[in-house]
C-alpha cells in the first residue's frame, strides 16, 4: 500500500429535505489525522438542522466535536471551524449525520474535512512518545 504524504481537503454538502434524516460519508483511504473541520449551515434552518460529524470506525461511533456538552451544532446561517487531532485509520469513514426537525422545509448545509495522512500520523505516535517517556 503507498501511503499518501499529503493533506486532503474533501466536502460534503447536501440539501436535507423537511422532516428527514440523512448521512452523507466520505471514505478515509489510508491512516492519518483528521486536523481540520468545517461545518456551514445556511440561512432559514432557525436551529431545526443538527449536524453529527463522526467517525465511524468498525460499527462503532466517535464524535468529532463536543461543543457546550453537546456532540452536534446547530444554527441558522452559521459558519463553524475546528483544529482537530483526531487519529483515523484506513476503512474508517468521515460522517456527517443531518438531521432536519422542520416539517416543512428543506434545509442546506456543507462539511469539509482535512486529513493530514503520513505527517498527522508521525505528529500523534511523537505526541504519544513524548507522553509514555515522560511517565518512565
Amino acid at each position: 500500500m503507498t501511503q499518501p504524504d499529503t493533506r486532503d481537503g474533501q466536502s460534503l454538502a447536501s440539501r436535507t429535505p423537511a422532516g428527514a434524516t440523512e448521512t452523507e460519508n466520505l471514505s478515509i483511504d489510508s491512516d492519518g489525522t483528521v486536523e481540520r473541520l468545517t461545518l456551514r449551515i445556511y440561512r432559514g434552518a432557525e436551529t431545526d438542522l443538527r449536524l453529527y460529524p463522526r467517525i465511524v470506525r468498525e460499527g462503532n461511533s466517535i464524535p468529532l466535536i463536543e461543543t457546550a456538552g453537546k456532540t452536534y451544532i446547530d444554527g441558522d446561517d452559521d459558519h463553524w471551524e475546528w483544529t482537530l487531532a483526531q487519529p483515523v485509520q484506513q476503512g474508517d469513514r468521515l460522517s456527517i449525520r443531518a438531521v432536519n426537525n422542520d416539517d416543512t422545509n428543506p434545509h442546506n448545509w456543507r462539511a469539509t474535512v482535512e486529513v493530514d495522512y503520513l505527517e498527522g500520523q508521525s505528529r500523534v505516535l511523537s505526541s504519544i512518545r513524548s507522553a509514555i517517556g515522560g511517565v518512565l
